[in-house]
This record gives C-alpha cells, structure tokens and sequence, in this order.
C-alpha cells in the first residue's frame, strides 16, 4: 500500500476529499442511512476499562482514502470470505484476544485477561467492564455466549466454523459471572489463547432475532442501514454508493484511548474506493485521489518508481504484515511528510505505516 503525503497540519497524512466528492467524480446516489446515536465524550469515564495503548500521540481528525480493487460482498463477519470484505470489517470489529501481527504476540484486546488450565483443556477470560459497541449498546456477556452459539451453528455456515471444532468435538463455551466466560476444548490445542484472534463480537440486540428466523449468514449486506449494523472496531458503517465507495466513520465508542486518555481513533473517516483496475488504481493515487493502493504488479511498482515526487519506495521484502488498516495504517503516521510505497514480492504493493503518532 501506498501512504500520501499531508495536505493539512491538521489532518497529517490524511488528505481531505471533500473537494474530490462535490467535483463530480463520484456520480450516483448514496443510500440514505438513519444517524447513529449521539456521540461519546471524547474522554473516557471510570466506568470503562478502556485499553491504554503506549507511544506518543497523535492528533485528531481527518480521512483517508483507501483504493479497493473489488467491492465487499458482505459486511457480516460470519460469512466474510473474500479479500476486501475481510480488510474492511478488520476496522469495524473487535476480538477478545489480538495478535499483534508485528511482534506476533498476544495482547488483550475486549478480554483484558485469561488464564490458562495446567491440563490445557480449559480457558477462563475476563471481558473489560463498561464496554459498549459501535452504536451505544452495552457489551455483556451475553453477546460473547451468542457470538460463540452463533459461530457454532452448522446452520449458519460461520466460514471459522471449523476452528472451534477440536479433535471432533466443539468447544463448549460457559458464563462463569458477569465477566467471565470459560472455554472448555475436547483436548489441549497448540495455538494456545492465539484461538481467540480474529473472532468478532456480535452485537446479540441487533442480529438475535435475525437469527432466530434463520437469516443470520445473509444479514450484512453493504446498503444496510448504519443505525442496524455495529460492532467493537474502530470505525462503523456511514455510507454506501453502490459501485463507488463505502465510508466508514469514528467509532465514539471505542475502547482503547492514548496514553493522556483520550479516546481513539484519530481519524474521523475512511474511504473505501472500488477501482477494479490496477492501472486505474495508480492514476487515482497520482492524482492525490486516494491516499493508499495495494497488491500492484511489477510493471506499476516500477511505474511508481520512476515517477516518485512526493512519495518514496522501499523494497520492504517478504514476510510483511497484511493487515494494513487494522495495524499499521490505521495506527500510524499522522505526521509523516511524504508518501511510502512499499514493494511485497509475493503480493504487490504493501502499505506500512512509517514509526511515528499513530491515527488509531
């Protein structure tokens, strides 16, 4: 991926395109979407047991704009299959364990702590109190024993499915208090609590009588209406223009802050922006009209190459981190001054957030 220089000491690297939507180059009609709830104080309250997330601070507001080679299919976790599904819910939902994808560490994330049984048959976690989910909602227990029932039902068809099946048998999942959950395995699994990454949190008071009726793996369609659709990420749905663009917004709610305590993300936008073709993808990011490409070919990376003006390249070999805007992206370089292009042997362009005040 590729990171635009500022246009803005506000915004950083984040370049404004409000000019770019009034100018005509996105036509159509956006899905007219319900507002969501009032926003949360920007500090957060003794109630919460927010996660603190160390190094120096960035500063808030801002957009910035993302090219995707194919629209979304879906917006539902549980049935996420494709590429630029998976990348846009990365920023939307929250798991209870994370895997930093840069140290591969574990770290907490909505659980803040878990301990392990000696026989290794058994995970007890205790989730942050005064949580709440993208739209206001309270998160309780009860949305971790639904997401795992959920996950679990053959009939739903959670593409995950298969991960909480151990030696035949299903991980069964138990409330031991108001913030505690045990998961019981058949037999000791290797991964250890790395088992609980990337399992979104559903939102029970949203999607449970949904399920009810049998319609759960088709709910989540990209025109859904903002004010039915929240999670534990980052941002939360706002608009939707069929063929053109998805734009996700702060999530008020979320639950980590930066070390003074203020409450994250930095940005106030992303811009999701469906350009199919590679080539079209660099004119759009050499015009300034998207911040970030991703998974060019040889011949494009080249083209960058040799056309740099405000942006520099850097063969950052193989191996990267590919989870650009749940990471480093989202995280990083509100400051920096110029653009990085990053080159990926096997995947094209990879885009990595230069070491400075994260926007996320």
């Amino acid at each position: 991926m590729s990171e635009r220089r500022t246009k803005s000491s506000q915004m950083g690297t984040v370049v404004a395109v409000a000019a770019i939507l009034c100018c005509g180059i996105f036509v159509g009609r956006a899905e007219s979407f319900p507002a969501h709830a009032a926003q949360a104080p920007a500090q957060a309250n003794e109630k919460e047991e927010l996660l603190r997330v160390a190094g120096e601070s960035g500063h808030r507001g801002g957009r910035i704009v993302v090219a995707l080679k194919a629209e979304p299919k879906t917006l539902n976790p549980l049935t996420a299959a494709d590429t630029p599904s998976r990348e846009v819910i990365s920023t939307m939902q929250g798991d209870l364990v994370h895997i930093n994808r840069a140290t591969q560490l574990t770290e907490p994330a909505l659980a803040k702590s878990w301990k392990i049984s000696a026989d290794g048959l058994q995970y007890t976690l205790t989730l942050r109190q005064g949580l709440k989910f993208s739209d206001g909602h309270p998160l309780d227990m009860e949305d971790v024993l639904f997401t795992f029932r959920v996950y679990l039902d053959e009939a739903v068809h959670a593409t995950q499915r298969d991960l909480l099946i151990i030696d035949g048998k299903p991980i069964t999942v138990r409330k031991v208090d108001a913030q505690t959950v045990v998961f019981q395995l058949a037999k000791p699994y290797g991964v250890g609590e790395r088992m609980f990454d990337s399992w979104s949190i559903l939102p029970r008071h949203l999607l449970e009588t949904t399920y009810k009726e049998g319609k759960l793996a088709q709910s989540g369609a990209l025109g859904t209406a903002a004010n039915q659709w929240a999670g534990m990420g980052a941002f939360r749905l706002k608009e939707y223009v069929a063929g053109q663009r998805l734009v996700l917004e702060r999530n008020p709610y979320y639950w980590k802050t930066d070390e003074q305590g203020n409450r994250l993300p930095y940005l106030d936008e992303i811009v999701f922006l469906f350009v199919p073709s590679a080539d079209a993808q660099v004119l759009r990011f050499q015009s300034g009209d998207t911040d970030m490409i991703s998974r060019l070919g040889a011949e494009n990376f080249s083209v960058l190459s040799r056309q740099a003006s405000d942006y520099t390249m850097t063969d950052a070999g193989p191996g990267l981190v590919r989870e650009p805007f749940r990471h480093e992206v989202v995280k990083r370089a509100v400051e920096v001054r110029k653009r990085q292009v990053h080159r990926d042997p096997g995947d094209g362009i990879v885009g990595r957030g230069p070491q400075g005040p994260r926007v996320l």
